[in-house]
């Protein structure tokens, strides 16, 4: 039976996006609030599914080349069953 999952994560300092990502959903950017919905159509039941959610912030290279930017990204991976 697919059932919705709430995420959540820490968030000290707000990032400048999120990507959240399963077997079945996404990837899907979204503001890095700490919180984001997957709806159960997205979750079906599963004996492994994987959840990742990817934090990022950027910022332009100073002395780069025009549209230069740095990318920092933290991830976190989960398994758990859907039943």
């Amino acid at each position: 039976m697919s059932q919705t999952v709430a995420v959540s994560w820490t968030t000290p300092t707000q990032a400048a996006s999120a990507s959240i990502t399963t077997n079945n959903f996404g990837p899907v950017l979204a503001a890095d609030t700490g919180t984001y919905t997957i709806p159960g159509a997205n979750n079906p039941a599963s004996t492994n599914q994987t959840l990742n959610v990817q934090r990022y912030n950027e910022v332009a290279v100073a002395g780069g080349l025009f549209g230069s930017r740095l990318r920092v990204t933290v991830e976190a991976n989960v398994s758990y069953p859907v039943q």
